[in-house]
């Protein structure tokens, strides 16, 4: 039998598909919102990455753009190599407040983030790191993604182990 046969590869197929087709339809409105937003300067323009806010003006949109910067240089400084996995797989961090913690769309790589759902209780270092995890969190989805490994049916809770488990090693190392 034919690897295009194969009923097992067909299944994946069917997969990946549906995740490619649901992420375009959520994911096409979102890149337009996107791009008719002032991103952060200084993040785009050294490390090439977006950083977007639903509120393009005021002081919540500012802080926290800024706040995701601030993620951004501490993993550069500190982990390298999960610095080039964000830059890599992250085009587009987009803060919206209609997320539950993290999202990630594979059109147009986009990371969508909220964050009111990290915890108010802790110190500006901890959400700093608790941040910069969660951007690696959501670009191991990237990997996976980049390389059709669908985050539905089966696979859905061992892509999530393993995302858990890199934002964990990231939260251990930067503490």
């Amino acid at each position: 039998m034919s690897p295009t046969t194969c009923p097992l590869n067909r299944g994946k197929t069917i997969l990946y598909w549906l995740g490619f087709i649901r992420s375009a339809l959520f994911g096409m409105p979102v890149r337009v919102i996107t791009f008719r937003r002032t991103p952060h300067p200084a993040a785009f323009k050294s490390k090439g990455i977006r950083i977007v806010s639903l509120w393009s003006k005021g002081l919540d949109g500012l802080a926290e753009q800024e706040e995701i910067w601030t993620a951004l240089s501490l993993l550069d400084q500190h982990e390298p190599i999960h610095t080039r996995r964000v830059i890599k797989y992250i085009r587009t961090i987009f803060l919206a407040p209609f997320v539950g913690g993290g999202a990630y769309i594979q059109v147009g790589k986009i990371c969508l983030i909220n964050l009111a759902q990290l915890p108010v209780n802790c110190s500006a270092r901890e959400r700093i790191i608790a941040i910069a995890a969660l951007l690696v969190h959501e670009a191991t989805h990237g990997v996976f993604l980049h390389r059709g490994i669908s985050c539905l049916g089966r696979n859905r809770h061992r892509i999530e182990r393993i995302c858990d488990l890199k934002q964990t090693d990231v939260l251990n190392r930067l503490a």
